[in-house]
């Protein structure tokens, strides 16, 4: 049986997500595409904050609270926009709701902020 660690499965989810969802968007469509995206950029943010943990980077120890608390509001935020173009899929009309892709584009740009600043303003 083959481990994998988080970080690491992390890290092929979001490269595999991202390139696939950038150069495959004509083939797969823009609602998958976009799916792909966004989890790939919570994938890569994941893959991050852990490598900076696992490496016991001074920086990362000290702010991991903050970041693990970003990484949620990453994930709320990404799931928000999964669950609004699933729905828009489903829907007869095909037509995506803006306000809640609106919504769920500012809940993660406020996690990403979160892992920025947590990582800027840590405490020495």
């Amino acid at each position: 049986m083959l481990l994998i660690s988080s970080k690491t499965l992390a890290g092929v989810i979001a490269t595999i997500c991202i390139n696939v969802g950038v150069f495959l968007r004509n083939l797969i469509g823009f609602k998958l595409s976009s799916i792909m995206v966004v989890v790939g950029i919570f994938s890569m943010a994941y893959y991050l904050v852990e490598k900076g943990i696992s490496h016991q980077a001074p920086k990362y120890i000290a702010a991991q609270r903050n970041l693990s608390l970003g990484l949620w509001i990453m994930g709320a935020g990404t799931m928000v926009w999964i669950v609004t173009i699933i729905q828009s899929m489903l829907s007869n009309s095909g037509l995506i709701n803006t306000e809640l892709l609106a919504i769920g584009t500012g809940i993660l740009i406020v996690g990403c902020a979160e892992l920025l600043i947590s990582l800027r303003f840590v405490p020495r």
